[in-house]
């Protein structure tokens, strides 16, 4: 009789173990993530202009070209491009490339999403270390409705004689 009890006891832990394994996995499962977590939407564009002339209407610049003049000892030319989205549409800067390594260009962060009636800013910086005279650079701004190649130029004097 003592071992039909204990074989009883046992069943009885086993069910009620095997119904706190499922009470507990329920409840862990109603406690989870949903299955469809939330991310950051991603903006895209279309690039079917990129190697297109950006159209007039599009970006109004404050110049067609820039120039700076150097004084003796400048290490650095700054040469700033204004614009003003002038379309009706967002416009997308996708990348602005210098036309050589002596020359980088500031702006935010690419994809550059810029509303309508926004107004923005490409700076570039030409590396005037070891030159003298006029320099012709230029900088090719690429967006999504076209591209456009603003020329720039810095003159840095020459450089004193050796004392």
């Amino acid at each position: 009789m003592l071992n039909e009890m204990n074989e009883q006891l046992q069943q009885l832990l086993c069910v009620a173990s095997a119904t706190l394994l499922f009470i507990a996995g329920t409840f862990m499962a109603s406690a989870q993530m949903p299955s469809t977590v939330p991310t950051n939407l991603v903006k895209m564009t279309k690039l079917a202009h990129v190697n297109e002339p950006l159209p007039d209407g599009i970006l109004a610049w404050d110049a067609v070209s820039k120039s700076a003049d150097a004084t003796n000892g400048q290490a650095v030319a700054r040469l700033a491009f204004r614009f003003t989205n002038v379309s009706t549409n967002e416009v997308v800067i996708l990348h602005a490339t210098p036309s050589c390594g002596c020359t980088t260009v500031e702006m935010p962060p690419t994809p550059w999403w810029i509303p309508a009636g926004s107004k923005g800013v490409i700076q570039l910086n030409v590396n005037l270390s070891g030159k003298a005279g006029q320099l012709s650079k230029s900088v090719k701004v690429i967006t999504d409705r076209g591209a456009k190649t603003w020329p720039c130029a810095s003159t840095s004097p020459p450089r004193p004689p050796p004392a």
